[in-house]
């Protein structure tokens, strides 16, 4: 190895230890390094486990994804604010860390962040969304006697949704009868309440003179 790939190696290593609480023996195990030589660079150049990643709330991170703005807007702004307050803690000190794996890190920690609430939360948006679109393309097609093959697909597509949704939310629950006009009706939908919906309900309520 050459002076150059043993100090970029090195620049490599300090910053996942210094962005991560990884014990010596796991760093080293990951970038096969002698831990031995690991623990000196440690103790020689003074690193500190997790110092990049002090002060980063991860509530604070998942309150900005649930914001009312668009969701991949969000997760931007999540990881500029974990990058900023990692730069933060560097101290000016830029050019010892390696950019590529602290973008990994601020990956990394986006992904706690999106805890099952904003996962499930976003799952709920996108199928009500996508009522609301067939409720729309149903209301234009309701004076028509001819079906619309546009409409009858909507309306399978926004069953399937659904039906992958409670799925999702809720794989070992068993159906409750819930009243499914008045849940959607109202624009109000719980975790509980699609848990709750039997395919036979949602298709039920796609097919009512209501749409």
């Amino acid at each position: 190895m050459t002076k150059s790939e043993k100090e970029l190696l090195k620049k490599e290593v300090r910053t996942y230890y210094e962005a991560h609480y990884e014990d010596i023996k796991q760093v080293a195990k990951l970038f096969k390094v002698n831990e031995r030589t690991l623990y000196n660079w440690i103790q020689t150049e003074k690193w500190e486990k997790g110092k990049l990643v002090k002060n980063t709330e991860l509530k604070a991170i998942t309150n900005k994804l649930l914001n009312d703005k668009e969701v991949l807007d969000n997760i931007g702004i999540a990881k500029n604010a974990i990058k900023h307050n990692m730069r933060e803690n560097m101290q000016n000190l830029y050019s010892i860390y390696e950019e590529r794996i602290l973008d990994n890190t601020a990956d990394e920690l986006l992904l706690k962040a999106m805890s099952e609430t904003f996962i499930h939360t976003q799952i709920t948006k996108t199928a009500l969304i996508a009522q609301s679109e067939f409720n729309r393309l149903a209301s234009l097609s309701v004076k028509s006697s001819v079906p619309n093959p546009k409409v009858i697909q909507a309306a399978k597509d926004v069953v399937s949704i659904f039906t992958d949704m409670k799925k999702c939310l809720y794989p070992n629950q068993d159906n409750t009868q819930v009243n499914i006009k008045a849940i959607l009706n109202n624009g109000v939908i719980s975790k509980e309440q699609i848990a709750g919906l039997t395919d036979e309900q949602i298709r039920e309520y796609l097919g009512s003179e209501t749409l």
